[in-house]
């Protein structure tokens, strides 16, 4: 048997007996004995969902989405001035990674989620916003995390790539 990890099966053996419409379910040593009115309609869970939670965020957002800018723009054929955004969105985690020079990680938080666009808040208090344009696979990240990074510029384009 294979178990999804956000799903915990419970199985028990037991008794069951049934006394002046009561199920009465005894689990074994160590349980507590469950009694349960079965006079109304009644359903048993025999499986049950602990702890689990649908993601906040729609599939169609799931992937890693990829930006690079020039840091220096004076210094362009060196490849230490470019740098490297990378959000990556999956159902159990949102990371942003920031790869150049000065490298910079952090969980992201869900602050805002439209039919278009979803909207993050970074461990710093920053934010970005990732923008789908025009439905057409085409995104752009903007944000006061973008505005600080890159100097004269408000939005990156970006890439998606599928997990």
């Amino acid at each position: 048997m294979k178990l999804d990890k956000n799903e915990i099966e419970l199985k028990y053996n037991f008794d069951v007996s049934e006394t002046n419409n009561r199920l009465i379910l005894k689990l074994g040593s160590g349980y507590d004995d469950i009694n349960l009115n079965i006079g109304d309609s009644f359903i048993l869970p025999l499986k049950e969902n602990l702890g689990h939670t649908e993601s906040p965020i729609e599939n169609k957002w799931f992937g890693v989405y990829k930006g690079s800018f020039l840091q220096f723009k004076e210094e362009y054929n060196d490849p230490r001035s470019w740098a490297t955004v990378y959000i990556n969105i999956s159902k159990d985690s949102i990371i942003y990674e920031l790869h150049s020079l000065k490298e910079e990680n952090s969980k992201l938080e869900l602050i805002d989620k439209a039919t278009n666009s979803v909207t993050f808040k970074m461990e710093n208090g920053n934010t970005l916003k990732i923008s789908n344009i025009n439905n057409r696979g085409k995104y752009i990240l903007e944000g006061s995390q973008i505005v600080k990074l890159i100097a004269g510029k408000s939005s990156l384009d970006l890439t998606k790539e599928e997990n």
